[in-house]
């Protein structure tokens, strides 16, 4: 006892290897989400709160904030949010298999043609990216920043 629950009884993956069935470990907490551009550091926030539900090696982030006065904002250096609670996992590579988010921004005044903002959390990192696109290219603008409101959510597999 004490140990999590065992689901061995259920075992059905007869090819599979490396079978793990027991769920040890279910959290639920906050922390402070930051916002950088990227390589320059942290923007400014209004009411920036974050959420979390980890069950296994699964969790659930959900953060939101106002932002303004971004450093060293620019065209070439796209947004980035940081500090969630857990470390993805390492999919194989740096550009490979990231984890998409989903994303709500407001607030945000776009004096050039950005079509969609985009986002992903990187590989074995607890910290990922919002792009600006153009048609089918990335413009990275982080001086899209100031003023904006976000609500980011991302479900992810821990390290």
């Amino acid at each position: 006892s004490g140990h999590g629950i065992v689901f061995s009884a259920t075992a059905d993956t007869a090819n599979a290897s490396n079978i793990n069935e027991l769920l040890d470990d279910y959290e639920e907490g906050t922390f402070t989400p930051e916002f950088h551009v990227e390589g320059q550091g942290q923007a400014s926030l209004s009411d920036a709160t974050g959420e979390y539900i980890k069950v296994g090696r699964m969790v659930t982030v959900t953060l939101r904030a106002g932002i303004s006065n971004p450093p060293n904002a620019a065209s070439n250096r796209a947004w980035e949010f940081r500090n969630l609670p857990f470390t993805s996992s390492n999919h194989g590579g740096s550009n490979t298999l990231m984890t998409a988010i989903s994303l709500r921004l407001s607030g945000i005044n776009t004096s050039t043609a950005v079509s969609s903002f985009q986002g992903f959390l990187y590989n074995n990192a607890n910290h990922g990216r919002i792009e600006a696109w153009s048609g089918d290219n990335p413009v990275n603008s982080s001086v899209y920043m100031d003023g904006a409101n976000a609500a980011i959510s991302v479900t992810y597999c821990t390290a």
